[in-house]
């Protein structure tokens, strides 16, 4: 029996809702779902019902004969004299954040327009959100087989710095800093190097893969993954605070998106559905894929006492070979059909290559990598 205990910090606002969205709270079961996440991404097994197999006979499932149950129980330590909760205020008006959408050049404008872009949907008027805010402070406490908190770790390492936690996790929310490991965990480290980040990031996810018994495939996946490789940048400026680097990041990639409008279709491939002004809906075969994640994470690390954005270009196929995006408008009544105006089937290659040239158009801001895994 082992135990582990991390001492986490927000570092940027979480929106995490439970049975009651607009309410923030913290549990256990919100980070073994993304634990698990996690860990499918850095094994990258091709034959998914196997993948299902391993990875319940570390996290737990459930079988035709019978469940496993999870050989590491995970509890969350709240630190409620520095974990804080806002209720019944938006991050915009909590964070005196400024920007506004001005309707003659159809964007959002102002100093703080970055975020505004990035993190929209937790601030519109009347649809409040409950956020744990940045500074926030707990523990999370891994107890149980030694070989299977390995991979716990792993995923957690993967978590705090390639990802986020809530809403919006992919844009900027919930993004995690790793104050301290009792005892020390040995083959990761989770203290960011300050003269090369790049290089640290790389090392650590070469390790984290090895831990997990990750494979290699030369086949697209069905699934979001780490494999072959994995495309991160970071920014070659420092920031004082969160907000100077989640907005930095937040324009440039509120630029990249609104030079190529015109590419109506191409631009589903940053996620989907797209909300457009006139109230058409981009999405893809309603019935079965109307919700795609991005595969592109924007992110803020905290490095010492400075923050840099960060961006993660997950692998995988974005949606099945032969899936339709179509451009809708969504029925004004129960019972009415969606007006379909146009369709077009997925492209992978063109979903590839759109993904490339964001990259290609920060890199003067970022130090660009292909770390091979």
């Amino acid at each position: 029996m082992e135990k582990l205990t991390f001492e986490l910090e927000f570092i940027t606002p979480a929106f995490i809702g439970g049975a009651f969205p607009k309410e923030a709270e913290l549990k256990p079961a919100s980070f073994i779902g993304l634990l698990r996440w996690w860990w499918r991404a850095l094994r990258c097994e091709e034959d998914t019902e196997k993948l299902y197999t391993e990875e319940a006979k570390i996290f737990g499932g459930h079988f035709e004969d019978g469940a496993i149950a999870s050989r590491v129980t995970l509890r969350i330590i709240k630190d409620n004299d520095n974990l804080k909760i806002i209720e019944n205020k938006t991050l915009k008006d909590y964070a005196g954040l400024n920007y506004f959408y001005d309707k003659h050049k159809r964007t959002l404008s102002g100093k703080d327009s970055g975020i505004g872009y990035l993190l929209y949907s937790t601030m519109l008027p009347n649809r409040e959100r409950s956020f744990i805010t940045e500074g926030s402070k707990f523990k999370l406490i891994l107890l149980g087989d030694s070989e299977a908190i390995k991979h716990y770790v792993a995923s957690l390492w993967c978590l705090v710095f390639l990802g986020g936690i809530g809403t919006r996790a992919r844009r900027g929310g919930g993004n995690m800093n790793c104050l301290s490991v009792e005892p020390e965990f040995r083959e990761l480290s989770f203290q960011p190097e300050p003269q090369d980040p790049v290089g640290w990031m790389e090392g650590n996810l070469i390790q984290a893969k090895k831990i997990v018994n990750g494979g290699f495939s030369e086949k697209e996946l069905e699934y979001s993954n780490l494999c072959p490789s994995i495309k991160i940048a970071i920014s070659k400026t420092s920031f004082k605070d969160y907000k100077e680097a989640l907005n930095e990041i937040g324009i440039l990639f509120k630029q990249y998106r609104e030079k190529n409008k015109h590419r109506i279709f191409d631009m589903g491939y940053f996620g989907l559905p797209i909300r457009h002004s006139n109230n058409k809906f981009l999405t893809a075969d309603a019935d079965k894929y109307f919700r795609r994640s991005s595969p592109l994470i924007l992110k803020v690390l905290k490095i010492g006492r400075s923050y840099k954005w960060m961006v993660v270009k997950l692998n995988g196929k974005f949606l099945p070979d032969g899936t339709e995006l179509t451009l809708i408008t969504p029925p004004k009544r129960k019972g009415e059909k969606p007006i379909i105006h146009k369709g077009k089937s997925i492209n992978q290659k063109v979903a590839g290559r759109m993904l490339e040239e964001f990259f290609d158009s920060i890199r003067h801001q970022a130090q660009i990598k292909e770390v091979s895994l």
